[in-house]
């Protein structure tokens, strides 16, 4: 392992968040970026020692935990979020560390994680965990059954125990002195609560890892790499036995009126209270109009339920409460045009569910190596290309959901020609980008199939001219 450089230290500074909330030293990293010139000296060599030594002095691992509310008026703890807050300087010690190790993660995690990997995107599971409870559920041959266990990972950051955890890194090979910086992160961790503001108490935990250290989402995707481990040996004993989802099934389309009623609820807390014009703006942008990202990352919401978003959207931004009309001066449709063009740059729902989808569809595209890639090849199209694929009757909402975002891909894409040997003349896009998409002339009967290659010189891979004459003659 390495000495750490000074370069690691400024690198992990300039990629903080400036205005995250401050820690117990009372500062934003933004302070630290601004003055980073008059302190940088002695903040380096400081964080310098810590990290080649392996020690962190008390009380720079001190944090405090604020409690952010998940619903409108808690009444009991689980309906809070706690948020570590921790020290500028330690951010960066810890963020260094993190950033060494993400560069192993592709490597230490299998596949079956997707999340904080590099060409991976946590969606991936919500559509391999869909496509294979859609397959379970349509299995209607045989008598054996099928069943999924589904694991409540919400408390789990708080219930990793760290003699554990130093195991596992042992057991994955790590060397003693970083294991020995990784467990100092986590052992030497204690913590106040902040109570309106003001920290109270003192706790030394003995498990667990905090949510807002850089570190944890690694260490966690490591733990969670044992119970994985666990599996895989208790299916290669024969204990348990894996499904396989390359069969058919009738697909059905799940309901997302949930996503409605989060909006509203959200809007109806909001309604009351005496904003802005640029508060409530603010506050759409933020929150109502994130709410549907995840499910739209995934699945094509019906038009319908993405107009009448829109229209509570559009009712809370000019003020309108209850059955109390406003007038809405600007058309919607210019409101969702950018800043740069005159408007105020709101997502226009349906479109932007559509470029989410493109995402998925880029990424079967792209990144064979995945397991998202390999299950979506073998259900849906094992003996041709993603672009190739067709929609199935009994493909999984998923797939055609997929597919939707596949052809917003289609519609700006152009095959690049090479020797033209798979480019078909009238089928396939592959004139430049400043001219229509297809050949416009009409299909020759005897040429329907023929492929660009023919409208070349073999020996010289140019343009043939007489074969362009030719068929721009017979056409």
């Amino acid at each position: 392992m390495g000495e750490f450089m000074e370069w690691e230290i400024q690198e992990a500074l300039n990629q903080m968040a400036p205005l995250k909330a401050p820690g117990p030293d009372g500062m934003p990293p933004l302070f630290y970026q601004h003055f980073w010139g008059i302190m940088n000296g002695e903040a380096t060599s400081t964080i310098l020692v810590w990290l080649n030594s392996g020690k962190l002095p008390y009380p720079i691992n001190h944090t405090f935990v604020t409690l952010i509310p998940k619903v409108k008026n808690p009444v009991s703890v689980s309906q809070y979020c706690p948020i570590s807050l921790c020290n500028v300087l330690y951010k960066i010690f810890s963020k260094v560390l993190a950033k060494r190790l993400k560069k192993f993660m592709p490597d230490l995690i299998t596949e079956h994680q997707s999340a904080f990997a590099k060409n991976r995107l946590i969606s991936d599971n919500v559509l391999v965990a869909f496509e294979t409870l859609h397959c379970m559920k349509n299995h209607n041959s045989g008598q054996t059954g099928f069943m999924a266990l589904k694991l409540d990972m919400s408390k789990a950051y708080d219930k990793v125990e760290w003699n554990y955890l130093q195991k596992l890194l042992e057991k994955m090979g790590f060397c003693s002195r970083w294991i020995g910086l990784i467990m100092e992160c986590v052992r030497t961790v204690s913590y106040s609560i902040l109570v309106n503001g003001d920290p109270k108490g003192l706790i030394n935990p003995t498990r667990g890892i905090r949510q807002g250290d850089p570190l944890s989402p690694f260490l966690f995707l490591l733990c969670i790499e044992g119970l994985h481990g666990l599996i895989k040996r208790a299916a290669r004993v024969k204990v348990i036995n894996g499904f396989s989802i390359c069969k058919r099934g009738r697909g059905k389309k799940a309901s997302f009126n949930y996503i409605k009623e989060r909006v509203w609820r959200k809007l109806q807390g909001w309604e009351g209270k005496l904003l802005s014009q640029a508060s409530r703006e603010v506050l759409i942008k933020a929150i109502a109009q994130a709410i549907p990202t995840y499910a739209m990352g995934c699945f094509k919401l019906p038009l319908s339920l993405c107009h009448e978003i829109e229209a509570m959207v559009k009712k809370f931004f000019w003020g309108q409460q209850g059955d109390k009309r406003k007038v809405h001066w600007v058309k919607w449709s210019e409101l969702t045009k950018s800043k740069l063009e005159g408007g105020l740059g709101f997502r226009e729902l349906a479109l932007f569910n559509d470029s989410l989808l493109a995402k998925q569809a880029w990424q079967l595209l792209h990144n064979e190596g995945t397991l998202f890639y390999r299950i979506f090849k073998a259900r849906f199209f094992p003996n041709s290309s993603f672009m190739e694929a067709k929609e199935l009757a009994t493909g999984s909402y998923a797939w055609k959901s997929i597919l939707k975002g596949r052809e917003v891909i289609q519609l700006g894409a152009r095959f690049r020609v090479g020797n033209g040997k798979s480019v078909k003349i009238w089928q396939h896009h592959w004139l430049p980008i400043k001219h229509p998409p297809l050949i416009s002339s009409p299909i020759i009967e005897s040429m329907e199939n023929a492929t660009v290659d023919c409208l070349m010189d073999n020996n010289t891979s140019k343009w043939d001219a007489e074969a362009e004459a030719e068929l721009a003659h017979t056409s």
